[in-house]
């Protein structure tokens, strides 16, 4: 008995007044979720802008002036994917930055980063997650190189070879720039071949891995590089970059994945082993390892705005044997200049469950009213044709039946008693 009432009561609790004493059902046309086009041509590019501005007076511990930190962040993607498993994957990204604080009068470049590649990758028809694939990759800066003397006194400067031998000095006043590099140098060049591997799809992860051989050709293009010198108090050490060709076994990973539609996230890691190279260093072994690692995230905001992360640590022992660290918080302006295509949105009928189940659903219940039978149409009648008048039968005159004259009368004779 206590269990029927406790049943009783849930019921009444959970389910939908309308439904108690009437033969209703619910059904909603509730939008089904729109998915990306699967098959097809993929274009994307978004653009954001970040821009942050404070001024100090008069404050313990800081210099007086104002502080500037403008940045611009360019992101592009083509991806082409057929049913017969072939894919073609292209990549863009443009990261730059300038800053400018109470102890350098004009904005100075502190970053500069521009990547664009191009994979081709063929699904194997049976094992859709792996196959073999091929890249090309580059790796540049986009606008000049240089560096500030923020020191209030004048800074002596020695310029060295890819060897390490002095070429010349100069002397640089307070305030003054020193010109390291061009546009588009250094300029690395990646090419690779070998087996991706895709082990699953999941909103919060997508897991990639290549793993094959490739080849890096590093293009100094009349380059400096800081190379400083503990030795040296009285002077800093700029290094020529070198050209190079190296050429070994390269592994990536990446890892993206989007948690809660508000934070996405993306982080690859790239090394590359060489076997071989043009250099005469005397580097050799795991001393020769490159490696690359970024990560990055975002919490969106709303539409336009969000709050970004990013970090990169870079390390090519044939250009600089130091990391290469670059990190920072920012508040993005987006916008999406081309959007990946979608499928359009299609409407499904929900069962009064799914209601039920879900108190946030949109069902609203809709009384379905019983099919009525189809009356028989009365027939109409002719404007040109009287109605036919309908006598009542006469007893009297109705025929008898007579017997069919081929059928005889049966004789019945009476059976004759048993014998004792």
């Amino acid at each position: 008995m206590k269990q029927s009432i406790l049943t009783l009561l849930a019921l009444t609790l959970f389910l939908p007044s309308t439904a108690m004493g009437q033969t209703t059902d619910f059904l909603t046309d509730k939008p089904k979720e729109v998915k990306l086009k699967k098959y097809g041509w993929h274009p994307m590019l978004k653009t954001s802008g970040t821009v942050s501005w404070s001024k100090s007076k008069d404050v313990v511990g800081q210099t007086d002036g104002s502080t500037w930190n403008l940045g611009y962040i360019l992101t592009g993607q083509l991806i082409y994917l057929s049913k017969t498993g072939h894919e073609w994957k292209n990549d863009l990204g443009w990261q730059l930055n300038f800053v400018k604080t109470p102890l350098i009068d004009q904005f100075s470049k502190s970053l500069d980063n521009f990547e664009i590649s191009s994979a081709y990758l063929y699904h194997f028809p049976k094992v859709k997650w792996m196959g073999p694939y091929g890249q090309l990759g580059m790796r540049t800066s986009m606008l000049d190189g240089y560096m500030l003397n923020a020191s209030g006194a004048d800074l002596n400067i020695r310029f060295l070879n890819a060897k390490g031998e002095e070429i010349r000095t100069a002397t640089y006043a307070a305030q003054d720039s020193v010109d390291l590099t061009k546009p588009f140098s250094p300029t690395v060049l990646k090419e690779s071949i070998g087996f991706f591997m895709k082990p699953f799809e999941r909103p919060w992860a997508k897991p990639y891995i290549q793993l094959g051989g490739g080849a890096w050709e590093i293009y100094g293009r009349n380059g400096w590089t800081v190379a400083d010198d503990a030795a040296t108090t009285d002077a800093l050490e700029v290094k020529a970059l070198e050209d190079t060709i190296q050429m070994g076994v390269e592994l990536n990973l990446v890892m993206t994945g989007t948690i809660k539609k508000d934070i996405n996230y993306s982080l690859k890691a790239n090394f590359m082993m060489p076997v071989y190279t043009n250099s005469e260093t005397s580097l050799s072994g795991m001393d020769l390892l490159n490696m690359d690692f970024e990560f990055k995230a975002g919490y969106k905001l709303s539409k336009y705005f969000s709050l970004d992360y990013s970090f990169k640590a870079v390390k090519i022992p044939l250009v600089s044997d130091k990391w290469q660290i670059q990190n920072g918080l920012v508040l993005s302006f987006n916008i999406a200049l081309i959007e990946p295509p979608k499928i359009a949105a299609k409407k499904i009928k929900m069962c009064p469950c799914a209601a039920v189940a879900d108190p946030k659903s949109d069902a609203r219940p809709v009384e379905v009213k019983p099919t009525e039978p189809p009356k028989d149409a009365a027939p109409k009648n002719d404007k040109n044709t009287p109605p036919a008048e309908v006598n009542p039968a006469d007893p009297a005159k109705t025929p008898e039946p007579k017997p069919d004259e081929g059928v005889k009368p049966t004789e019945i004779k009476p059976e004759a008693p048993a014998n004792p």
